[in-house]
């Protein structure tokens, strides 16, 4: 519940239609929401597998396998790829981490947590510079269960991600394309 939130009812509701648009295979529904005051509440779909955090760095979880990994990444992709190009509304996500990817049954990911993402109009051609959070680019706990191939593959266009400048850097669908084996990546520039 956002107790307290000092947003206006009506810019609450505008977030909250915009939202119940956005639908993709890969993102957490938003179910409803509830607003008395200054209290809100949003209701999205239940993910009985939890966040990905308690996955990948809970002390008694099980390691999720390289492939498993993968797979979660390229979902986390194809959710972004969907905000950022092809929802009505460009939304630009500021706050991925695994904390606010929710799992399914069978482990299909889903990015939630909209509280700090920025909706840009249709004339939004390139996504603004945000800085965000690399915690372990490979688990230890994979103890060498992971296909090198995908490791490379997802470092080197993790590294196009953070290039200087937008032009160098690539849209969320050429990242989708690069884990869906559709387009190979090059290896990034060395930074200055």
């Amino acid at each position: 519940m956002l107790k307290g939130f000092r947003q206006g009812e009506k810019e609450f509701q505008a977030e909250v239609i915009t939202l119940k648009t956005v639908q993709h295979a890969n993102l957490v529904c938003l179910c409803g929401f509830f607003s008395k005051g200054t209290k809100r509440l949003l209701v999205y779909d239940y993910m009985p597998f939890g966040s990905l955090d308690i996955h990948l760095f809970g002390k008694n979880s099980k390691t999720l396998e390289g492939k498993m990994r993968y797979q979660i990444a390229l979902e986390i992709a194809r959710g972004l790829a969907y905000l950022h190009e092809e929802c009505r509304n460009y939304i630009i996500y500021c706050d991925i981490k695994p904390k606010n990817i929710l799992l399914e049954a069978g482990f299909c990911s889903k990015v939630a947590d909209f509280g700090l993402a920025k909706l840009f109009g249709h004339d939004f051609r390139r996504v603004p510079t945000l800085e965000g959070f690399l915690l372990h680019l490979l688990d230890s706990k994979l103890e060498g269960n992971f296909d090198e191939d995908q490791v490379t593959k997802a470092c080197n266009i993790a590294c196009w991600c953070i290039q200087e400048g937008e032009m160098n850097k690539p849209s969320m669908g050429y990242v989708v394309q690069v884990l869906e084996e559709v387009v190979e990546v090059g290896i990034p520039p060395v930074p200055l």
